[in-house]
């Protein structure tokens, strides 16, 4: 921290916007509502972006789907130095894929380049939670793969599975990781992914209650999978739902290594602990980088146990959690709460580091103050828009059309 300056100002400095805090949960209109198919809502943080796209994103083809669900598409990963995002659509299935295939694509995924505004459909692995984006280290721009990691039902064997977007190919590369076999942990369970969190060219899956699976190098020829157990006393031995654990545990790259942060309930007193992978990502610190205790630093009274919402991506010791309605950034250096900010977002966030484009575009808005009203006519849009989707009638059309005629780029 620079002399004279706050925890505060630490954790956000002036004018940051470089990175976004995005919803997992884009709104979907319906066709022809919005002028365009693609927008990104630019606000900074703490602010939650949102994109909205159209229903033309979720494509067409042999599928079967439930427009009327709540949230029929999620953001599955995030471009790590690009505009891409990876949507996947909750409801839309391949119509002749097996359920009972683990291994199947039969979910419809959805690329999005936010940037020149387009998308590409295609179908993929059914669970989403192990598909991620990784880019080739070097150019701004290089190489893009979706990848993705199964293993077989009867033998446990581990495949990673692959697609070059924009090399042609239209199908997935499927690549047996032989000797390598899904792992048994001491707990008696199988591992299964809870996210991927891409650095460099490495890819690395993870389960909050087991351990990570790491490629050092997805775009070698010689592909190798390894296994790193979670730190000494972070093993799950109690009957956790996963939904427990994706509120008190999360895997993030920050500062350029992955990082596991855990709010502890083990004791009298919840603690705040993080975690670092060191030595090129093959092992963790012999202890934790830092542990907070919450009880002293939260809102005074009964102990409200948060929910870690993520760590900022340059300042690993800034870490975000949800508490009783606000968002608190926890400067675990000085163990302090460095800001309250009132939200109402509950949806699952992501740290979207911004393309250039929209970087510049975020800085004159932040430099004018017009992102807050940007932000504040959009969301108002979008609600008068859901309203008059109801009215089928000619008035509710005159007013659809006049609304449209206002979109925002």
């Amino acid at each position: 921290m620079r002399p004279g300056e706050s925890s505060a100002e630490a954790w956000m400095p002036a004018q940051e916007a470089s990175w976004l805090m995005l919803s997992a949960l884009p709104r979907v209109k319906k066709a022809g509502v919005l002028v365009r198919d693609i927008h990104v809502e630019l606000v900074s943080p703490p602010a939650v972006s949102k994109l909205t796209v159209t229903s033309k994103v979720l494509g067409g083809g042999s599928s079967t789907a439930d427009p009327d669900a709540e949230h029929p598409l999620v953001v599955a990963a995030v471009d790590p130095r690009g505009g891409a995002l990876l949507l996947c659509s909750t409801t839309k299935f391949a119509a002749d894929a097996d359920p009972a295939d683990a291994a199947a694509f039969r979910l419809k995924y959805s690329l999005v380049d936010t940037v020149g505004e387009s998308f590409s459909c295609f179908l993929g692995p059914s669970d989403p939670k192990s598909v991620g984006l990784v880019r080739r280290e070097g150019a701004a721009r290089g190489q893009l793969l979706v990848v993705g990691l199964h293993f077989a039902p009867d033998s446990d064997e581990a495949t990673l599975c692959y697609r070059a977007p924009k090399s042609g190919d239209k199908h997935w590369t499927q690549e047996k990781m032989l000797g390598f076999l899904r792992p048994l942990t001491e707990s008696g369970r199988f591992w299964a992914a809870d996210g991927v969190v891409t650095v460099g060219g490495s890819v690395c899956w993870f389960d909050l209650a087991e351990g990570l699976i790491v490629c050092d190098d997805i775009f070698s020829g010689d592909k190798a999978l390894r296994f790193i157990q979670l730190p000494p006393g972070c093993g799950i031995t109690n009957e956790a739902s996963r939904e427990e654990l994706r509120k008190s545990r999360l895997v993030q790259v920050s500062d350029g290594k992955i990082r596991l942060v855990i709010v502890d309930r083990v004791g009298a007193e919840p603690s705040l602990v993080l975690w670092t992978l060191v030595d090129g990502q093959h092992n963790w610190m012999p202890e934790p980088e830092f542990t907070v205790s919450l009880t002293h630093i939260l809102a005074p009274g009964p102990v409200l146990v948060p929910e870690i919402g993520l760590i900022h991506p340059h300042l690993p010791w800034s870490i975000f959690i949800r508490q009783g309605g606000c968002f608190r950034v926890v400067d675990a250096r000085s163990a302090t709460v460095c800001g309250d900010h009132d939200v109402s977002v509950e949806d699952p966030l992501l740290v979207w580091k911004l393309p250039p484009v929209f970087k510049r575009r975020l800085e004159e808005s932040l430099s004018t103050g017009f992102v807050s009203f940007v932000a504040r006519v959009m969301s108002g849009m979008c609600y008068l828009l859901d309203r008059l989707e109801e009215d089928d009638d000619e008035e509710g059309e005159h007013r659809r059309l006049a609304l449209r005629s206002f979109s925002l780029r």
